[in-house]
């Protein structure tokens, strides 16, 4: 995983910044393809601490780069029940010569603490431009080192899904840094695994 976020515009970067928030419900997945993304009103911006989630501006380059500000969120979640839905906000347009030629090669994470300790996490949401079949797959960081330490690695792959069907590239409605930005879109198709914290 540290491969591709040394690569990537990862919120939650091992390097640079820890995204954590706690999750209720471990979702599986199956390989699906979506039918119908969330409306621009539809996609909930993820706040810690009672403010929206950002992430500097000038920490990437490119399509890495995760883009936000107090009132411009950086990441974004949706469900309507079937599919659970993701967003990153980029710096460019993500679109390229990856593995398919869906994605730059690149990867875009997410990392998820589900144990209230903010200082490592347990599971990644990983968008995967590199390989040569570029796909979604989530991850299991089963030994937890110190957060930013790029041996930290998630070490179990628990689910992939291709990419073809199962993400989106829309314009965003922001242009930090001088020039248009973008939203990445992805989506999984939610079954009754739960695990919640006690």
């Amino acid at each position: 995983m540290s491969d591709y976020c040394q690569k990537a515009g990862c919120l939650g970067n091992y390097q640079r910044k820890f995204f954590g928030f706690l999750v209720i419900v471990i979702f599986c997945f199956a390989a699906t393809s979506l039918f119908s993304w969330p409306t621009f009103f539809e996609w909930n911006p993820v706040y810690r601490g009672g403010l929206i989630v950002t992430d500097p501006n000038n920490n990437a380059s490119g399509a890495r780069n995760i883009v936000s500000d107090s009132t411009h969120a950086a990441f974004f979640l949706s469900n309507d029940g079937t599919y659970l839905y993701f967003r990153l906000r980029l710096d460019e347009d993500p679109a390229g010569s990856g593995g398919q030629g869906f994605l730059k090669p690149f990867g875009w994470g997410i990392l998820i603490d589900t144990n209230l300790n903010a200082g490592n996490y347990e599971w990644m949401i990983m968008l995967d431009g590199i390989s040569k079949n570029e796909n979604i797959s989530l991850r299991q960081n089963t030994i937890q080192q110190n957060l930013g330490d790029p041996s930290d690695v998630a070490e179990i792959t628990s689910s992939t899904i291709p990419l073809s069907g199962n993400f989106q590239i829309n314009l965003a409605d922001t242009s930090f840094n001088g020039d248009q930005d973008y939203f990445l879109d992805w989506g999984f198709l939610t079954v009754s695994c739960v695990q919640s914290p006690v």
